[in-house]
């Protein structure tokens, strides 16, 4: 009678099944492992954490990592700025810290930052990112951990920190710092070295910024800083583009020279 032979049906449909089943999770594994690490290069990044005494601390002040497009590496430890390069080769990464700033932390927890991140970047062997960039030593232990620097400007204000003096130079004087730029909806506003002033500005794509119809009052002063306040005024009209990095601004025109600087206001 054919009635006993369906048990071993049943069992090989089941078999077939659970065969199946195991090939579909091999293929999303094989899948998931195929998925190439991201491209730094263009990146933006702000310090979340870094590991100390395996121990992961907080980030005690604003300190931001850009991978420039060409190799290039800047950023802030949160009391001072570097330059260096960097090489990616899939997810081995290796960092060469240049130049750096050298202004004395405000406190021990801010200087504490500045050394594991200075520490660390000689360290990096590779990196992962999933959500957050976590750069990792020759062990595959994290040493800092960075969220995606996303800042816009729109509600942010600064404090200058240079200005074009229209002969292509980048100046800081003891007024300088005197000036300011507060971003609202659509307008911007502040002191613009003697008077107060208004803008209309826009942004568009990652970096575009253009700012117009810049009026200011009409209060007189000494004559450096009437000088200041128009080569402010006259660089913010020629600015296309703009970055921010950590606690730092920069606006540049459209050949890409600096004509502001600004940190971000206390």
């Amino acid at each position: 009678m054919p009635a006993p032979a369906r048990p071993s049906l049943m069992a090989a449909l089941v078999l077939v099944v659970f065969v199946s089943a195991c090939g579909d999770d091999d293929d999303g594994q094989a899948a998931q492992a195929s998925v190439p690490p991201a491209d730094l290069a263009g990146s933006k990044w702000v310090l979340s954490s870094y590991v100390a005494d395996d121990e992961d601390v907080g980030a005690a002040a604003v300190a931001a990592l850009d991978f420039g497009a060409d190799g290039t590496l800047s950023g802030t430890t949160g009391c001072n700025s570097f330059g260096g390069t960097f090489s990616q080769d899939g997810s081995n990464l290796s960092i060469e810290l240049g130049p750096m700033t050298r202004v004395a932390c405000s406190d021990e927890a801010t200087t504490a930052q500045e050394r594991a991140i200075v520490d660390g970047m000689s360290r990096v062997s590779s990196f992962t990112t999933s959500g957050q960039l976590a750069l990792l030593d020759d062990d595959g232990a994290a040493l800092l951990i960075y969220d995606p620097n996303t800042a816009g400007l729109e509600g942010t204000s600064w404090t200058a920190t240079g200005v074009n003096n229209g002969t292509g130079g980048v100046e800081s004087t003891t007024l300088t710092e005197t000036i300011s730029a507060a971003f609202a909806a659509g307008a911007l506003s502040g002191f613009a070295g003697c008077n107060q002033y208004n803008a209309k500005y826009e942004t568009s794509d990652s970096d575009g910024l253009t700012i117009t119809n810049v009026v200011t009052t009409r209060m007189a002063c000494a004559e450096e800083a009437m000088t200041l306040e128009s080569q402010f005024t006259a660089a913010l009209e020629k600015v296309t583009t703009y970055s921010i990095s950590g606690a730092t601004l920069t606006l540049r025109d459209a050949d890409g020279a600096t004509q502001l600087t600004f940190a971000a206001a206390a």
